[in-house]
């Protein structure tokens, strides 16, 4: 789903405002991520064995979260310690799987998860 679009042709023609709160997912990140995501996805199969792992701070995990749970499989969130709480609640509301870790071991913990099967990173 693309971002909701408002005409504005009376501040100027042509014009159309992006309304990015009214993202399914919520994120500012979703108009990108989630295409992505469903194409990989599509191109392995059956997106119940699949998983999504993304090391993030905010909304691009939210964004790998909502997809995740659109298509049914797991999602994995590399956070570091100082994410805000309330991303880390709304991404384990959306059934995404949150580690928080300090940030230099992030990038160690993400390489860990390539060359796992059904994994998309």
């Amino acid at each position: 789903m693309m971002t909701p679009l408002l005409n504005a042709d009376a501040l100027m023609s042509g014009l159309h405002l992006k309304i990015e709160y009214l993202n399914p997912s919520l994120s500012i990140k979703h108009r990108a991520l989630p295409p992505f995501v469903f194409e990989r996805a599509e191109k392995c199969g059956d997106g119940r064995e699949l998983r999504l792992v993304i090391l993030t701070s905010g909304t691009a995990g939210i964004s790998v979260a909502w997809a995740a749970r659109r298509l049914g499989c797991k999602a994995v969130l590399l956070m570091p310690e100082s994410a805000k709480h309330s991303v880390i609640n709304y991404a384990r509301h959306l059934g995404a799987e949150v580690q928080c870790h300090p940030h230099t071991q992030l990038e160690s913990l993400l390489q860990a998860y390539r060359g796992v099967p059904d994994t998309l990173i």
